[in-house]
């Protein structure tokens, strides 16, 4: 190749780069703007809800009413319970929406830098070189880590599980909160932790799509992007496995917890107990009610369809005969006539919806936000000892640490390939870096989530 076209060939990657900064430029500009909106949500939504609860406290400090007056501060106070966990709901997705908003933020800022890097190749290569330096130091900590870990793990589950402790707390739990609302606040919790598992498996399905990217167009160098987004993550499950004696000690101390908190007041075992009938029954409602909006939703739109129809019939083409109009005319204004029946039946299936699910809001609210608490506490330390009974034996922690070796040889592997000359990164490592934001704040806000999912927040 000539000098010339070399020379020419670098002037068209340089453009091309100047030109890819602008537009990085101006999507990490349009991201600021879109994360500071989504604070700004965050505010608003933020003093909304301190006003709610300031009129929470109101009420507690209030002085005792008169037996006539009582039932109406109860239902007040119901309603403030209500408006105040519709806010914190709306006020965690904010928080959600801005968390993702950051993170696509950070992500046009990453994409900035990477055109810029573009500039000077030399100092990328040095650069990745340094922080693989410093990930081979982590990963041999974190493998030491490792293999000084005790290997009765599952024997101290079992021991915890066996305890008087674990029992208590589990009586608790189910005397303290209704099974009818157990049941539907664990249905919702379950998918909640369902959001934030496939999270993370998005972000394994967007390991594997960037790794078939690279090596497709990248050859050898191509492996080396994959590979480090795959040690990180077999960095991270080493680093559970070094956690975990210590995450037995909390889980006792979290029962304790739970054991030792104060009972419920006989005001609330009332409450509970007095919308126990109505919540109950609109539990069982709830779903034939939804099933009865939905047909009458249907029916007012193939009504509308068979109106729509006999209105083609008769305009044509082809023209209806003469003599068969009035009888087409007449079926279409017998169609139309019986429309706003069908469509106030909807109404009237959507109002019984809403009374119902008012029935159940009000039951849910009568239990305390700490019982709530306590139960999701209980539950998450049920599924932490199946976790660590399962996934922490010897040969379990042996693999982890041996997958852990593997990445970072396989990492070793990719660095020591990689040529000179390193492209552009492929769009799929971006929407790989976006997941791996996603499950990041999905790990964050997973406590929030499941506590508003539990309590049954609008």
């Amino acid at each position: 190749m000539a000098i010339d076209t070399v020379v020419q060939f670098a002037d068209d990657q340089l453009t091309k780069a100047k030109d890819a900064l602008t537009a990085a430029g101006d999507a990490f500009a349009a991201a600021t703007r879109a994360a500071q909106d989504a604070a700004a949500r965050v505010a608003d939504i933020g003093t909304l809800l301190a006003a709610e609860e300031k009129k929470g406290r109101e009420f507690q400090a209030a002085p005792r009413p008169t037996a006539a007056a009582a039932r109406d501060l109860a239902d007040q106070q119901a309603q403030n319970e209500i408006a105040v966990h519709a806010l914190t709901a709306r006020l965690s997705a904010a928080r959600e929406a801005a968390a993702i908003a950051d993170a696509l933020q950070a992500e046009a800022q990453t994409d900035a830098a990477r055109a810029q890097a573009r500039h000077d190749e030399g100092q990328r290569l040095k650069q990745s070189a340094d922080a693989a330096a410093k990930e081979w130091g982590v990963s041999e900590q974190a493998v030491q880590a490792a293999r000084d870990l005790p290997v009765s793990i599952p024997d101290a589950v079992d021991a915890i599980k066996a305890s008087n402790s674990y029992r208590d707390a589990d009586t608790r739990v189910n005397n303290e909160v209704p099974q009818k609302l157990r049941v539907e606040g664990r249905r919702r919790t379950d998918e909640a932790r369902t959001k934030t598992k496939k999270a993370f498996d998005d972000e394994q399905d967007a390991i594997k799509a960037v790794a078939t990217k690279h090596k497709t167009h990248r050859g050898k160098s191509g492996e080396v992007a994959p590979a480090r987004l795959q040690f990180v993550v077999s960095q991270r499950l080493v680093r559970d496995i070094a956690g975990a004696a210590a995450g037995l000690d909390q889980i006792q101390a979290r029962l304790d917890a739970i054991n030792n908190a104060p009972p419920l007041s006989a005001g609330a075992v009332a409450s509970i107990t007095d919308l126990e009938t109505a919540g109950k029954k609109a539990i069982t409602d709830l779903p034939g009610l939804k099933t009865k909006i939905d047909d009458a939703v249907r029916k007012v739109a193939d009504q509308k369809q068979l109106i729509l129809n006999k209105q083609a019939e008769i305009a044509g083409p082809p023209a209806p005969a003469p003599a068969d109009l009035p009888q087409l005319q007449a079926e279409l204004l017998q169609l139309e006539t019986d429309l706003p029946g069908l469509e106030a039946r909807v109404v009237e299936a959507e109002d019984d919806y809403r009374e119902a699910a008012m029935d159940l809001d009000l039951w849910e609210a009568a239990v305390p936000d700490a019982a709530w608490q306590r139960l999701l506490a209980f539950d998450d330390i049920t599924r932490r000892l199946a976790e660590l009974k399962a996934k922490f034996t010897p040969a379990k922690i042996d693999n982890l640490r041996n997958d852990l070796i593997a990445a970072e040889q396989d990492l070793v592997k990719a660095l020591d390939a990689e040529v000179i000359a390193l492209r552009e990164i492929e769009v799929a490592e971006l929407a790989a870096q976006r997941q791996h934001n996603l499950a990041e704040v999905a790990r964050e806000l997973s406590d929030m989530n499941q506590l508003a999912a539990i309590r049954g927040d609008a």
